[in-house]
């Protein structure tokens, strides 16, 4: 009797698990949206970022479990062996860094054709450093990410940011948020 009483109240009370992939190309900002992250939704002040923990707590009933991977070309071969275990993506832009651009779509193309990543899976695009960026170069990064994004049945949502200060980070995560919410309640 104490086994099934035990259980239910687990199962009332239990914080409800989402893992999301922080990707991007190398520089783009990825360790510091997850500094930004635990010190606007982490219990504990934030830890200087050589001692991040990728674990985030959203509210009492939600933790999004965030693993932040490498960006490097050499290291995005990995990605691929995460997509399986993932509720949901961000994926980050240097918007500073017009050049990279095609080098971006390039990666963020092969992660949304990639079969092993579900379709379900909502992507959240992040335009970074938005606020050192050319507008002109903003924009012309959202028509060119949109125009992708747009390609996939995926549920996916283009936010400019500035990671470093915190601007858009939590419309953006909200926006993720819900949606993983809806997806896991389907």
């Amino acid at each position: 009797m104490f086994g099934l009483l035990y259980g239910l109240f687990e199962q009332a009370f239990a914080k409800k698990e989402y893992y999301a992939l922080i990707l991007g190309l190398d520089n783009a900002g990825k360790t510091t949206l997850l500094e930004r992250m635990k010190a606007t939704y982490g219990e504990k002040e934030a830890l200087p970022p050589d001692r991040i923990a990728p674990t985030v707590g959203l509210n009492r009933r939600e933790r999004l479990v965030l693993w932040d991977l490498g960006g490097q070309s050499g290291l995005r071969s990995i990605w691929p062996k995460y997509y399986s275990e993932a509720s949901g993506l961000l994926f980050l832009l240097d918007a500073a860094d017009e050049k990279r651009l095609e080098e971006a779509c390039s990666a963020f193309q092969s992660i949304m054709t990639d079969p092993q990543l579900d379709a379900k899976v909502p992507v959240l695009i992040l335009l970074n450093k938005q606020d050192v960026a050319d507008p002109k170069v903003v924009e012309r990064m959202k028509e060119s990410m949109g125009a992708l994004a747009a390609t996939s049945s995926r549920p996916s949502a283009l936010f400019p940011i500035c990671a470093l200060n915190g601007d858009g980070v939590v419309k953006g995560v909200k926006w993720l948020v819900e949606q993983l919410r809806e997806a896991s309640s389907a």
